[in-house]
């Protein structure tokens, strides 16, 4: 196991999910309203905030993109805003 630093402290990190490809790994932090992805190659941590206030996400899970996805919420990094 490899623990990583995260930027806040305070965070509160819960719940963690393998990416795809195995290229990195998804987590949520639930005191800062935060989704958060390390891509393993390089242990970048990229941090991206629910719009709703006080989600506090406490579970995630990675699945591909399609728009048949039965799904809370998505976030899709990689596309446009608009066409997640």
């Amino acid at each position: 196991m490899t623990p990583y630093a995260l930027p806040n402290q305070n965070s509160d990190p819960y719940a963690v999910a393998l990416g795809r490809n195995h290229s990195g790994m998804w987590f949520t932090e639930l005191a800062t309203n935060t989704i958060g992805y390390i891509k393993l190659l390089n242990h970048t941590i990229h941090r991206y905030s629910i719009p709703t206030a006080h989600a506090q996400p406490y579970g995630i899970t990675a699945g591909d993109q399609s728009p048949h996805d039965p799904a809370v919420g998505k976030l899709c990094p990689n596309l446009p805003s608009g066409q997640c």
